[in-house]
């Protein structure tokens, strides 16, 4: 806008003419202005409320979540806890069946050595004792020779050399 100058002897001389000749000048514009920053302080003033609620809104949701994750977390804990005592649990008694277990393997494997070394020595000397029969039975050569094919044959076959020498008891 232009600036107005008015001349000295034309200005009026109480002040209320003064905002009276301003309102006439400036009136329209001064209003409009005066309106558009009343409906802008409105708006932003709703939009400050808006905004409160907002904020109040989020601020209770982070709250629910906060204790919903404390729950959560409390929740995850105790059952971290629960599988680690029943892990434990049941570890130690696995470990006892184990003890237990290679226990008695070992029992039975002391015996089942007994056994072995018991049948090796009945064997011993049960092929001694043949031996010693045979020798002073004194085989002759053809019959030996089909002694031992016949132990060959037997071995080959699945059989057993106790087996054969209790053939061979019976037999003589």
């Amino acid at each position: 806008m232009a600036n107005l100058t008015i001349p000295a002897a034309a200005a009026p001389e109480n002040p209320r003419e003064v905002d009276h000749i301003r309102d006439i000048i400036f009136g329209p514009q001064m209003r409009d202005y005066d309106q558009r920053l009343e409906a802008i302080l409105r708006d932003l003033a709703r939009l400050q409320r808006e905004l409160d609620q907002a904020n109040e809104q989020l601020a209770a949701q982070t709250a629910a979540q906060g204790k919903s994750l404390q729950a959560l977390r409390q929740e995850l804990r105790q059952a971290d806890s629960d599988q680690r005592s029943e892990l434990k649990t049941e570890l130690e008694h696995l470990a006892a069946q184990v003890t237990e277990t290679d226990g008695a393997q070992s029992q039975n494997l002391k015996a089942l050595r007994q056994e072995l070394r018991n049948a090796d020595t009945d064997l011993r000397e049960e092929l001694r004792q043949k031996a010693q029969r045979l020798t002073d039975e004194k085989v002759d050569r053809s019959t030996l020779g089909e002694l031992f094919i016949e132990l060959g044959n037997h071995i080959k076959g699945g059989g057993s050399l106790a087996d054969m020498l209790k053939g061979l008891e019976q037999a003589g």
